[in-house]
């Protein structure tokens, strides 16, 4: 190997990299780096704040779902026990239409509505009644569902009233007579749309929590594939950084392997002489 040779790797590499000079071109790339460390540490937060936000919003939307399902089913159970008091007082009238045992049919009558009942105060979620309202506390006749930039609200039925207003109807009248009969069946029959009704507009309540939450659940997924994106780029410029800084380091290796190599030379001309 030529000294000459080497002299003039060395020239070059001190004439490419020499401190002052590696000052003055990183400066504006410091800069830049120091630029990007601060948007991208805006950036981790505001992604951060996003996601908790959407994660709220899909746990309190779970929430008002999880209610309403509850709600249409225990009012289809209270559909239920209506139809089958509908059947129990076609089944006690004669074909004059007169109910032969009264009494009977007022026991059974009362087993039912007391189940009726039973599922209006059990229908609960986390404690909270959803089928029966409470007079004292008007804050808790409502399913309220809020999200960051939407409030659901819907009104709790309070089912006890129609088993009382059944219960009242049958009670009061004498059920050997057609006609108190009839107004029992017509009760009856009115009682259980109005329990359809609620059904309906729970279920449509639930369509708007659920189209709610399909789009909060598309906003996540969009965020996760932008973050995504973002750090696949970083990871990019990162790479091309620590090459860059790798061929530098690599060309300063090999300049100083190259002088170790001439003093060993030189030290071994030295010892002949």
């Amino acid at each position: 190997m030529e000294l000459n040779s080497i002299n003039t790797n060395i020239q070059n590499l001190d004439n490419n990299t020499s401190p002052l000079q590696l000052n003055r071109n990183n400066a504006p790339e410091k800069v830049s780096e120091v630029a990007a460390k601060e948007s991208l540490n805006v950036d981790v937060k505001e992604y951060n704040a996003k996601r908790d936000e959407l994660s709220l919003n899909v746990q309190n939307l779970n929430d008002g779902i999880a209610q309403i399902k509850i709600s249409e089913n225990g009012l289809e159970e209270q559909k239920s026990i209506l139809q089958r008091i509908q059947q129990n007082i076609q089944d006690a009238q004669n074909e004059d239409g007169k109910i032969l045992d009264s009494n009977e049919l007022k026991n059974s009558l009362n087993n039912e509505l007391q189940r009726f009942n039973e599922i209006a105060f059990q229908t609960k979620y986390n404690g909270q009644a959803l089928l029966s309202n409470d007079m004292y506390e008007e804050s808790n006749n409502q399913i309220s569902i809020s999200t960051k930039n939407d409030n659901f609200d819907i009104n709790k039925p309070d089912t006890t009233l129609i088993s009382n207003d059944i219960f009242n109807t049958y009670n009061t009248s004498d059920l050997t007579q057609p006609q108190a009969v009839d107004q029992l069946t017509q009760k009856v029959e009115s009682s259980a749309n109005l329990i359809q009704n609620t059904i309906d507009q729970f279920n449509a309540f639930g369509d708007r929590l659920e189209t709610s939450a399909r789009q909060t659940l598309q906003e996540q997924v969009d965020l996760y594939n932008q973050n995504s994106i973002k750090e696949l780029t970083n990871y990019v410029n990162e790479s091309n950084d620590f090459n860059k800084t790798n061929v530098t380091a690599n060309q300063g290796y090999l300049v100083a392997s190259q002088a170790n190599i001439l003093q060993e030379q030189s030290q071994r001309l030295i010892g002949k002489n």
